[in-house]
């Protein structure tokens, strides 16, 4: 085999990093082309070259590969432009077309024993491996890479193991069959290691990585991470230690270490923007985007999945494309931009259906469900998450589908065994038969036979026991089912439902940018609350509200969602209003809502609530509150300012006053509903009284807002004990500028 094709076979392996020389220009590499259109090598680096970055150009040369061969009646040629044109197709998430352009590849190649058609075979069938277990055919794809890997070692090719195997055991822990790839990966390393091929160890290290990340091994993820960086530091190009760095993004990204992730995420863009790698620049500020997401960085967040979203449109990369539209969307919702983000999960939920992207559609129904719910529109918004939940299902049992088949031939086996036990058991009953009737015809003493007669009689009646007692273990045993799968679906609803309570919550870094040693202890007694909290701030000051609806569960929730609902609605049809009115406004709105009147079949739910606004400009709170209070604490010293003996919502008529307080710096102010203290626990299980609640945060009210929070979790664990949660719990602080 000549040195150039040792080349252009290397550059046909999809998804490992190339180690080719990038010294050459893109436009002295397409001189050398129109020179010599059949040398191997320069078609193999131009391709790659221009797949990184021109993917129209490389898929013109792939169709003009194919005319070269054509016309030369080449048919190694016209096989490697099929793979070209594979690896388009996978490039854009298209696995399905990929590989059929694979199996195209591999015809033209039929009956070919010489080394170089057997070479083309060996990496056609690899790609196609790879392709196969992007479509779910793990089977398919472990039988073809088996060929492939069966050829290599049959023409004792080294290098042509190492890749093989790299792709074998990516496809195995993709599959979760992490066992076998961890085995697979190190025996190739240890080929490699042998063969003292460090470009070999280096991919292999960093794939055995991607195994010990599936597996959260985080640590032992981190540590060949390292030792494959080293190593391509020594051997790789620009773009293998960009890939590196970019793994080792993820590892920290999954450490909850998102600044070191920045770290190696911002070095990996560096390099991928020198080698102008389209794919790797979009993949790794998709990547970035999710870091700033998590730190509440928006608008960054945003700028950079947006440059993601163009590149990946330019190179034709569809499955990436949906995927940052769901991103943006995300985006889009945190920043409260519901209609924008409605808009383009919509587009990327029919593009990923259409490329088969299960779980990028997944997601993105997801989040649809939360941006109607965001809009208000509950119906929508329950739509969508049952198509969600279809898509999940599909998707779970797609993930179980061997664990079934094993469980199914387990079941299967122990009913063959119940059916031979059964046979040999009638079998004896027969033998046992015989016998008795060849002794009544023996013997004529009435004793024997009456013993005997009364003897069957009592197998008769205990077999006659025996079968109603197990039809009515099998009655008792249906209902349960029906009873268990019917709390099962009532359960996985109230779940779904929970997550659309979750999304009228404020986002906590909303919470504490808006405030200063900010914290919120919610704790739900059931799935779903009665219990809310409640933001909306602007530049200069903040609305904050803790809620108590009638009831909790899942009545709770239905109040707390329309409550919270009114609230907002309140801050955007009146101009610069007050906690008083915007709680006028909830109370007449609840009794609107609920057609709440003096008779005596009227719905009497309502809401307690404490509101405020913090003015941070110039210190000042306003207070107004309906059946709960405000705590003001200062330098050790707690005031409580209590609301109206009131609740919002019911027949009668009421109007809200408003308490304006001064503030100092290092105050701290306290909102929560009644569910902390009316807990009952403690060595004489009773409750936990509002006095206590009032002298605990006066002991903690210096300590920062992270160490108030747990010490409150921690409080109410130590008095709850084994005792059931009786409420809601919500109880919200933060400290004055």
């Amino acid at each position: 085999m000549t040195k150039s094709f040792r080349a252009l076979l290397f550059a046909l392996c999809i998804c490992l990093p190339s180690f080719a020389q990038q010294d050459k220009t893109l436009d002295s590499l397409r001189n050398a082309y129109r020179k010599n259109p059949s040398d191997v090598k320069t078609v193999g680096k131009l391709f790659e070259l221009c797949r990184k970055s021109q993917p129209d150009s490389a898929a013109s040369l792939a169709e003009a590969v194919i005319r070269r061969g054509s016309q030369t009646k080449d048919s190694s040629l016209i096989a490697i432009g099929y793979s070209f044109r594979g690896q388009i197709s996978g490039d854009k998430g298209q696995s399905f077309q990929a590989s059929k352009e694979y199996r195209i590849g591999l015809v033209f190649l039929r009956g070919r024993t010489d080394s170089l058609g057997l070479a083309l075979q060996r990496n056609l069938f690899r790609n196609l491996g790879f392709s196969l277990s992007k479509e779910g055919k793990y089977r398919e794809a472990e039988l073809v890479l088996d060929s492939a890997l069966q050829i290599a070692w049959t023409q004792n090719d080294t290098a042509a193991i190492i890749n093989t195997t790299v792709v074998y055991g990516q496809v195995l822990k993709d599959e979760s069959k992490y066992d076998q790839a961890l085995k697979l990966l190190y025996s190739g390393l240890a080929l490699a290691e042998k063969a003292k091929d460090e470009a070999g160890q280096a991919r292999l290290l960093n794939n055995l990585a991607n195994v010990y990340i599936s597996q959260e091994k985080l640590s032992d993820a981190l540590k060949l991470y390292t030792k494959s960086l080293e190593i391509k530091k020594r051997v790789g190009t620009k773009l293998d230690i960009a890939n590196t760095y970019g793994n080792m993004g993820v590892c920290f990204y999954s450490m909850k270490n998102p600044d070191k992730a920045l770290m190696y995420y911002d070095s990996s863009l560096t390099l991928k923007r020198e080698v102008n790698d389209n794919r790797g620049i979009a993949t790794t500020l998709h990547n970035i985007g999710l870091v700033l997401i998590d730190l509440g960085r928006y608008d960054s967040a945003e700028v950079r999945v947006n440059e993601a979203l163009k590149l990946r449109r330019k190179i034709g990369d569809l499955a990436g494309v949906a995927s940052s539209q769901q991103v943006l969307g995300q985006i889009y919702i945190e920043t409260g931009r519901c209609r924008e983000a409605i808009t383009i999960l919509k587009e990327a939920s029919g593009s990923s259906l259409q490329l088969g992207a299960l779980e990028v559609h997944e997601k993105t129904l997801l989040r649809l469900a939360e941006a109607y719910a965001c809009t208000g529109e509950y119906s929508l918004a329950y739509d969508f998450m049952q198509q969600y939940r279809i898509v999940h299902d599909t998707s779970m049992a797609q993930a179980n589908r061997k664990l079934s088949a094993e469980m199914q031939s387990k079941y299967e086996s122990e009913q063959q065994e119940a059916e031979i036990r059964q046979l040999k058991k009638e079998k004896t009953l027969g033998e046992i038969q015989q016998l008795l009737q060849k002794d009544r015809d023996r013997q004529r003493n009435y004793f024997w036979i009456a013993a005997v007669i009364g003897s069957l009689l009592i197998v008769a009646f205990l077999i006659l026991r025996a079968r109603e007692n197990q039809k009515s273990k099998d009655k008792l045993q249906n209902a349960y089912s029906v009873i268990e799968e019917k709390n099962k679906n009532i359960t996985d609803s109230i779940v779904y439902a929970k997550r659309i309570q979750e999304s009228i919550l404020p986002d906590l870094n909303l919470f504490t940018n808006a405030v200063k040693d900010g914290f919120v202890f919610f704790k739900p007694k059931d799935i779903v609350s009665g219990d809310f909290w409640w933001l909306k701030h602007n530049r200069s000051s903040v609305f904050i509200a803790a809620a108590d609806c009638t009831g909790h569960g899942v009545p709770g929730a239905f109040m707390s969602v329309m409550c919270s609902e009114l609230l907002t609605q309140a801050t955007e049809v009146m101009s610069n209003p007050q906690p008083e009115q915007l709680l006028s406004y909830t109370d007449k709105g609840i009794k609107r809502q609920l057609k709440q009147s003096n008779s005596a079949e009227s719905a009497k739910d309502g809401m307690d609530i404490a509101l405020v606004n913090y003015d941070r400009d110039n210190n000042i709170l306003r207070f107004s509150g309906a059946n709960r209070p405000l705590l003001h604490w200062r330098n050790g010293v707690v005031n409580i300012i209590k609301g109206q003996k009131t609740s919002l919502g019911g027949s009668d008529e009421k109007e809200f006053i408003g308490v304006e307080i001064a503030v100092q710096p290092g105050d701290m102010i306290y909102l929560f509903t009644d569910g902390y203290a009316d807990q009952f626990g403690g060595p004489a299980k009773k409750k936990f009284k509002s006095s206590s609640l009032v002298k605990l945060l006066n002991e903690i009210g210096g300590l920062s807002g992270a160490q108030q929070l747990e010490k409150l979790q921690s409080v109410f664990a130590a008095w709850q004990g084994e005792e059931d949660q009786v409420d809601d719990v919500c109880v919200i602080g933060f400290r004055c500028y």
